[in-house]
């Protein structure tokens, strides 16, 4: 940026018609750099010597007072510095030499080292009360170069406590997105496995086995005529005995043994099984696979174990299994 652009940049600024974020860059540079605040408040000055000598032009003019002198302390400024420049405008009488460097075009800073010259004594008398303007609105102005400092560095302490915030609120969008993701996330794997669980029921459902039940009384003969037939339909997985008994005795659990009596053998043996309550004494239940069930003639042991560890006979149970044509 060269110098005639940053001047160009300062005028603009004291005009007012700057971005708000060109402004802000604008004042944290000159903040950072005594130099260039320096310049930046000698421009401010010029505009006011140009302003009292109405040599603006209509837009910087209009701009100027809307602008800058909207602020009493400025307005305050403007007015010290066009009394000064009145004083200083009067042509004294002296020397031609004089009367022409005081007529050239300078501004009002400059004019003052012109005016410390020996001059009459009206003049001088003049020069003493425009010194005492000076005084107090140099005065005036190192205030408010305090408070423009004290409020650049407030602004400047707000603008970053702002981007803290910022960055802060950015964080907090950034966790709760990775949040709703993850929770999305497991959604769509809660379903996933919902589908999976509803597919396997449906296949245990359409392949479940299939099951037939008997209820059978203890203290049957073996005689063929009285035995309980039992009949079990093709493609019967599972057959469910449901043994009753009488027994006033209190076991720990109970053993069932299943004999063909044709070849005296035992075909299937449970152990750890346990009765509950029915109507009528006590009920154990078995569930043995239909296909050990052939066809003939069976007997079932059913045996409690007491709580000295003994296996005590309960019933005996006789049965025949016929096939289904």
């Amino acid at each position: 940026m060269n110098h005639l652009i940053d001047e160009k940049l300062m005028v603009r600024y004291w005009l007012g018609e700057l971005p708000e974020e060109e402004r802000t860059q604008l004042e944290e540079a000159f903040f950072a750099d005594d130099e260039s605040f320096e310049r930046l408040l000698a421009v401010k000055y010029d505009l006011i010597d140009r302003y009292n000598r109405g040599e603006l032009s209509p837009r910087e003019r209009q701009r100027f007072e809307e602008s800058f002198l909207s602020s009493p302390l400025r307005r305050g400024k403007v007015e010290v510095a066009r009394v000064f420049l009145k004083a200083i405008s009067e042509k004294p009488v002296g020397p031609p030499e004089e009367v022409r460097v005081r007529e050239e075009k300078i501004s009002w800073w400059q004019s003052l080292l012109a005016a410390l010259r020996p001059q009459r004594p009206a003049f001088q008398l003049a020069m003493v009360a425009v010194a005492a303007i000076v005084i107090v609105g140099g005065a005036w102005l190192i205030v408010e170069t305090g408070r423009t400092r004290s409020q650049l560095a407030k602004l400047q302490a707000e603008r970053q406590e702002l981007l803290q915030r910022e960055q802060e609120l950015q964080k907090q969008a950034a966790q709760k997105q990775k949040l709703s993701d993850e929770l999305i996330e497991q959604l769509q794997r809660e379903r996933n496995e919902i589908a999976r669980l509803e597919q396997e029921l449906a296949k245990q459902q359409t392949s479940r086995p299939t099951m037939v039940s008997f209820f059978l009384l203890p203290g049957a003969t073996r005689d063929v005529g009285e035995l309980k037939r039992l009949v079990i339909p093709p493609g019967t997985e599972v057959a469910q005995l449901r043994l009753n008994f009488q027994s006033d005795s209190e076991y720990k659990s109970y053993s069932a043994s299943l004999i063909r009596t044709t070849e005296g053998n035992e075909v299937w043996k449970g152990h750890g099984l346990q009765a509950r309550p029915a109507n009528r004494g006590k009920i154990v239940i078995l569930r043995l696979p239909a296909n050990i069930l052939t066809p003939g003639e069976y007997e079932l042991i059913l045996q409690g174990l007491s709580t000295e560890g003994e296996f005590e006979l309960i019933a005996d149970y006789y049965f025949k299994v016929d096939s289904k044509k």
